[in-house]
């Protein structure tokens, strides 16, 4: 189920009209809402916050990264994770070690926890090229900013200006406030620093 979807059905379980919710998220008309809905318009997480206020629910729900995966699904995935694992010959508790997670996956286990594994053994699923940790995701950033500092003087500025939009952009859809961005004037180069 997407954003928009999510959103309609949110405010249709509230019996809000768009018409009323565009009123309490202080928008000029209904057509801000039918946008969302449709999935026309992106959305800043801070309107995805006010968002999910206003429709009593919250910014994971509608973003997709609460548990959505039914137990069979989990355990279809964890059957691959089983056969990957045995494949690479690597132990449980090497894997939990590595991954970071507290025991070894069953049907109860978050999603989270085994798309994590899951894409440390490299494979791939609809859902975890989308929905991945945000620990891992501001680690791989991390690791992507630190190349980026050390092999980016020598680009344009124009190429640089594409970098740091992009960048800007993975981190407005990753942040969860203990992490932020700010652009400084490197002498050498415009460059942006990752503050924690």
């Amino acid at each position: 189920m997407t954003l928009g979807e999510k959103v309609k059905l949110k405010r249709e379980e509230l019996n809000l009209s768009q018409e009323e919710l565009a009123e309490k998220m202080n928008y000029k008309s209904k057509t801000s809402i039918h946008k969302i809905e449709v999935g026309i318009t992106d959305l800043p997480l801070s309107k995805v916050k006010e968002l999910a206020a206003v429709l009593k629910t919250t910014p994971a729900y509608l973003m997709g990264w609460e548990d959505t995966m039914s137990v069979v699904e989990k355990k279809d995935l964890i059957n691959k994770i089983e056969d990957k694992r045995i494949n690479k010959n690597l132990s449980r508790n090497q894997i939990i070690e590595k991954v970071g997670i507290k025991q070894w996956l069953n049907e109860h286990s978050s999603e989270n926890d085994i798309l994590k594994v899951a894409r440390y053994l490299e494979i791939t699923t609809k859902k975890n090229r989308f929905i991945l940790s945000f620990e891992a995701e501001r680690s791989d950033l991390k690791n992507f900013y630190d190349w980026f500092m050390e092999n980016t003087c020598n680009l344009n500025s124009e190429e640089i200006k594409r970098l740091k939009s992009t960048i800007s952009n993975i981190l407005k859809l990753i942040n969860k406030g203990d992490w932020y961005y700010e652009w400084s004037n490197c002498n050498s180069c415009k460059t942006g620093i990752i503050k924690q």
